[in-house]
């Protein structure tokens, strides 16, 4: 059991918790998947996540999670440690993920490939990067989380430039990161950027972690003009990522076009019928074999074409679940299955408990 600490919306929480079943502790967080901590969806707009990991002390790992109205506190020792986060998976987020080092030395694995990253270094990665922490070596770090549609917002208002100094601009790695973001082709390419400190520049961390702690402090304080405040802010930290005098970047592209496109097709398809498609008929739509069909998803999700398709039917089953009064069984003959022991199955892999205990969940926190 992990200790955990909570305030949500002024409300004071605290105890312990199977970090297993985090449907226990009612976070803005949904984990697709728990028991394999493959997707990780946010419900806001942003988010700010202080991991420290000491691997000689007792309780080697904490982690702080801030979103507006939020703040949760997670303590967890060796064992909890050992059991929960060591090995996780390669993982994706549906939220662009700026990780910064504030300490020690960080490994990732991106992809296919182990990046190092030191103390004051960062990476943005996009929604449909898979990667994993390795915890060989202590550090703290701090991610600042950002939706695509609040990025977007972000960027569209720094358009509106009053001051001569706002208004230039140059064309860079991570410029052009950010503008073919938004572009029609980009819903599944997969790319990241690394932000290595110019050596000469001292006391660099004054640029970006001092920003950061003002995200912290708005949140903590919230007052009318925070969001505002917290944009501007956000905005300043990607012109400082942007400057080359402070940071080098290197921005990394993953898959050819054609695979990217091809992966959008079937995901538009999978979202049209609830993941109740099969390779056959994906094959005969998209004129691709099913195996290659397969070695794509594979590509981009890590999982297989049948495993893509149960993570949308069950997204649809948790909507129903939450936004209708269908039955259990309804939903069940709605979504085409014909055995109930393997809808159940499926939605306590997908969401750690079972459609009722789900529905009542959902419905104690309105």
């Amino acid at each position: 059991m992990a200790y955990y600490s909570v305030i949500a919306n002024g409300v004071a929480d605290s105890g312990t918790a199977d970090i297993l079943n985090l449907q226990a502790i009612k976070t803005p967080y949904n984990y697709l998947n728990p028991q394999q901590n493959i997707f990780f969806k946010i419900n806001t707009p942003f988010s700010l996540n202080f991991t420290r990991y000491e691997k000689e002390e007792e309780n080697p790992f904490r982690l702080t999670l801030m979103a507006p109205d939020f703040t949760m506190n997670t303590v967890l020792s060796a064992a909890e440690f050992e059991q929960v986060v060591r090995d996780r998976p390669l993982h994706q987020h549906d939220t662009y993920e700026l990780v910064y080092v504030l300490k020690g030395e960080l490994f990732q694995k991106i992809e296919n490939r182990r990046h190092r990253y030191t103390e004051n270094s960062c990476c943005l990665i996009n929604q449909n990067i898979r990667h994993t922490e390795e915890y060989n070596t202590s550090f703290q770090t701090v991610t600042l989380s950002i939706s695509r549609n609040f990025l977007e917002q972000i960027l569209t208002d720094g358009e509106d430039n009053y001051f001569q100094a706002e208004k230039q601009t140059r064309s860079s790695d991570f410029s052009d990161f950010l503008r073919n973001e938004f572009t029609a082709d980009s819903y599944s390419q997969k790319k990241y950027i690394d932000f290595i400190p110019e050596p000469n520049v001292h006391n660099i961390k004054q640029y970006i972690y001092s920003l950061l702690d003002e995200i912290t402090n708005i949140m903590l304080n919230p007052a009318p003009g925070s969001t505002l405040f917290i944009k501007a802010i956000i905005y300043r930290i990607l012109h400082y990522l942007d400057t080359p005098d402070y940071y080098l970047t290197e921005s990394i592209r993953l898959g050819t076009k054609a695979e990217g496109k091809l992966f959008a097709d079937i995901t538009h398809l999978m979202e049209q019928t609830n993941g109740r498609i099969s390779r056959c008929e994906l094959s005969r739509k998209l004129n691709y074999s099913g195996n290659y069909i397969n070695h794509i998803v594979q590509k981009y999700t890590g999982l297989s074409t049948f495993e893509y398709g149960i993570s949308f039917t069950m997204q649809r089953a948790a909507w129903l679940l939450g936004n209708t009064t269908k039955t259990v069984s309804e939903i069940i003959q709605e979504l085409g299955f014909t055995d109930r022991t393997h809808f159940y199955k499926h939605f306590a892999r997908e969401y750690g408990a079972t459609p009722r205990e789900y529905r009542m969940n959902l419905r104690s926190s309105r």
